[in-house]
């Protein structure tokens, strides 16, 4: 009789051993692919070039507004199309004027967050009205080989250089943006100054 209870209780305890045993393997499992997924998404989402590690999930739904100047349409449709690839959550929204409409921004108060422009003097006029951030100026030029580089304001430009320069843009000081949407415009900054943007200034006429 006491054979056949010990031998009761031995099979118990080998079902509720290998009931845990097969809990925490199942465990281990869930969690392996949690972190196996996370970091598929972060390999993914690596980008050439410093810019943050790109995805859509990273920014609640915002709007950030760039002003341009008109002959522009082209390149800023082919720069913000590949940049809502990798932030599809951020809606960029262009604004085309002339160099007068452009100039006048700091006094208009328009809701702006980056400007695009083609020469480094427009830049350096709205800088001297304190409507840009600091140290998110940055400059598209040739270099001697044909192809594009982009040079920061910190990087004192040259004269020389300034004649080659392609683009010029900026991050604004807008007060109104909060500050979602200023993370926002930095971070289309950062994509403006990615390889992957420089390989879309190299393909333009």
């Amino acid at each position: 009789m006491k054979k056949k209870w010990f031998g009761i209780m031995l099979s118990a305890v080998t079902a509720v051993c290998v009931f845990f045993a097969g809990c925490g393997s199942a465990g281990d499992e869930n969690t392996g692919i949690s972190s196996d997924s996370n970091e598929g998404e972060n390999l993914v989402s690596e980008l050439p070039g410093g810019i943050a590690p790109p995805g859509g999930e990273i920014f609640d739904d915002t709007t950030i507004f760039v002003y341009a100047q008109k002959d522009l349409r082209v390149l800023l449709s082919e720069l913000v199309n590949s940049y809502q690839q990798i932030r599809p959550t951020v809606a960029v929204q262009v604004v085309y004027e002339d160099d007068a409409a452009l100039e006048a921004l700091p006094k208009e108060r328009a809701a702006c967050d980056i400007v695009f422009l083609v020469r480094r003097e427009s830049l350096d006029a709205l800088a001297a009205e304190a409507y840009l951030l600091e140290d998110t100026s940055y400059f598209v030029v040739k270099d001697e080989n044909g192809g594009t580089e982009c040079l920061s304001d910190e990087e004192n430009v040259s004269d020389d250089v300034t004649a080659q320069v392609m683009y010029a843009f900026a991050q604004t000081a807008n007060q109104e943006a909060d500050e979602l949407a200023r993370n926002a415009a930095f971070d289309f900054v950062q994509f403006l100054i990615s390889d992957m943007a420089m390989e879309i200034y190299q393909q333009q006429p």
